[in-house]
């Protein structure tokens, strides 16, 4: 059990730090710095905004849905049944529209509750749980997935956003050039933007405690 775990952390950190250091598909304006006063001349791909905002929206989805699942692998083996119920009937309701951000929101809120009822247990052994190793081990492996893809998603908005805000005055100054769907476009990915900003910090609140919870079960 212990070499399985240092393998699946080692993995973990591995890979939560290349997501750190990907730049991600959505830096197409910053091509080349040196080309900035050019600008006049760049073309905007409204297609390929589109579905940068719309991967930030699938990429917190995903994060949620793995919370929620890693939660639900831990609520049931504390016999927290109305929890259990609650966060398997949002989560189930998620998976039908993924990109619905209401319904992101609803299970984001439901897990963080959850997960705030599995710290306050303060777990420390695995003899507490009606659980058996390969859950323990699902449960860790959908929150290292969870974190990483809401770090990838942070990293990204960040810089979509970045883009997004120099994009808006060029699409302003000349709306017959960039075409007049070009604004609501972008406001959209910007709105798609802040909504990670503003959701995945308060994912990922009672996240460390839960995590080190589960590295204490699975020693």
């Amino acid at each position: 059990m212990k070499k399985t775990l240092t393998l699946m952390i080692t993995t973990f950190v591995v890979l939560n730090t290349f997501s750190l250091a990907y730049a991600g598909p959505f830096d197409f304006m910053n091509q080349d710095k040196k080309e900035e006063k050019k600008t006049d001349d760049k073309k905007v791909d409204l297609d390929k905004l589109s579905l940068s905002g719309k991967m930030l929206i699938i990429r917190v989805s995903q994060a949620t849905k793995a919370f929620s699942e890693s939660a639900l692998i831990m609520l049931k083996a504390l016999n927290l049944k109305e929890q259990s119920e609650k966060i398997n009937a949002l989560l189930e309701d998620l998976k039908k529209s993924p990109e619905d951000q209401e319904k992101i929101k609803k299970l984001n809120s439901a897990t963080n509750e959850a997960i705030d009822e599995i710290n306050k247990a303060k777990i420390t052994e695995k003899s507490k749980l009606d659980i058996s190793n390969k859950e323990l081990i699902n449960s860790f492996t959908y929150t290292a997935a969870g974190i990483i893809i809401d770090t990838k998603a942070i990293n990204d908005a960040s810089n979509l956003l970045k883009e997004c805000e120099i994009l808006i005055n060029y699409v302003k100054s000349d709306p017959l050039k960039y075409g007049f769907s070009a604004l609501p476009t972008v406001n959209s990915v910007i709105s798609s933007s802040k909504f990670i900003a503003e959701n995945i910090p308060e994912q990922m609140k009672g996240i460390k405690t839960f995590s080190d919870t589960l590295v204490k079960v699975l020693k």
